[in-house]
């Protein structure tokens, strides 16, 4: 978890606030997209009706486009992601299995920062 909270304010730092209308129809009830994740956990707008969301014990990424209503797999056997951030157009996601920040590149993942082992000051994994 603290990983996570490291992961998170790192992306925080990364960010401009931004006062930007929010996707959501304030006057809508909440709606249940989907009860087939198996635990869905920090999911991020990116501001034209997508909506990111990183499915961590199903290690999977998901899309959602309001607009059509639509719920679609975007990368499969991803590694547990748990929060994700959207700015600037860029994607970023927290790769806890693999300590480390990544972003996404079409379905290409970039690492953009991880942790190195204390004991031996080497890198985690890749």
């Amino acid at each position: 978890m603290l990983r996570t909270l490291i992961a998170f304010s790192f992306l925080l730092k990364l960010s401009v606030v931004s006062f930007a209308a929010s996707p959501v129809d304030q006057s809508s009830a909440l709606e249940e997209i989907s009860t087939d994740f198996e635990l869905c956990d920090g999911p991020a707008w990116d501001g034209n009706g997508t909506l990111f969301i990183p499915d961590v014990k199903g290690e999977s990424l998901y899309r959602f486009f309001s607009r059509q209503n639509k719920l679609l797999p975007l990368l499969k056997n991803t590694g547990r992601f748990s929060a994700s951030f959207y700015n600037n157009g860029q994607l970023f996601l927290s790769d806890n299995g693999n300590a480390r920040i990544v972003t996404l590149n079409g379905k290409d993942l970039a690492r953009i920062s991880h942790r190195k082992n204390k004991r031996n000051g080497r890198f985690l994994r890749k």
